[in-house]
C-alpha cells in the first residue's frame, strides 16, 4: 500500500540540521547542511510552529482553519 501526503494522516518534520527563528511573527529558517535560507510570512511561520508540535497534516489544516476563519480545501491546497 502507498501514502499520500495529501491524505493528511502524515506527520513531517523539520531536520535536525535545520534552525527557525522567529521575529515578529514572521520565521526564518536555515539549513545548516547546505547553508539554503528561507524567509516567512506570519502564515508560513504559524505553519512551521504547528509542524514543530508534531501535529498531523490534517490537524495543522484544522487549526489554520479555525485561526483564519478559512475554508478547508483552501488552506489543505496552500499547506499541502
Amino acid at each position: 500500500m502507498t501514502s499520500d501526503l495529501r491524505s493528511g494522516a502524515w506527520r513531517v518534520a523539520l531536520g535536525p540540521d535545520v534552525v527557525v527563528q522567529v521575529i515578529g511573527g514572521d520565521a526564518l529558517i536555515l539549513n545548516l547542511k547546505d547553508e539554503t535560507m528561507f524567509s516567512l510570512n506570519t502564515t508560513g511561520a504559524r505553519i512551521v510552529e504547528l509542524i514543530r508540535s508534531e501535529m498531523t497534516i490534517d490537524a495543522v489544516v484544522d487549526a489554520l482553519c479555525v485561526e483564519y476563519g478559512a475554508e478547508r480545501p483552501e488552506v489543505a491546497r496552500d499547506v499541502n
